[in-house]
């Protein structure tokens, strides 16, 4: 019946283990998915992913012996990356806003400059 895993009462398997190989590469992938979405800021979702599949195929490498650990740590890396971008993006974009409804504010010609000649 495939992989080894779980038996119900009945016999049938209900969870089967995952290699730490598909794991990781899980891992890899989703950090990769976070690093390229970031930037609308969703991608921090994706790498706090890739960090717990990383953690989860670093310590199902460790148990089995079996396995390169190396992938989960990449994971990891592109996970924490993702998350970093993320964060200074939103960062970015609320300095940019803060900075543009100031100006607007400040400004005592804002509401009908173009109708008062104000410049």
């Amino acid at each position: 019946m495939g992989q080894p895993g779980y038996r119900d009462l009945n016999g049938r398997d209900w969870q089967t283990r995952l290699s730490p190989n598909v794991v990781a590469d899980r891992s890899r992938t989703y950090g990769v998915i976070g690093l390229l979405t970031s930037v609308v800021v969703i991608g921090a979702g994706f790498g706090i992913a890739a960090i717990e599949t990383g953690y989860r195929a670093r310590a199902l490498a460790r148990q089995s012996g079996r396995g390169n650990p190396n992938n989960a740590v990449v994971g990891i890396a592109l996970g924490v990356a993702a998350i970093v971008v993320g964060l200074a993006v939103g960062f970015a974009v609320a300095c940019l806003l803060v900075w543009f409804i100031t100006e607007l504010t400040t400004d005592p010609c804002w509401p009908v400059k173009q109708h008062t000649g104000c410049y």
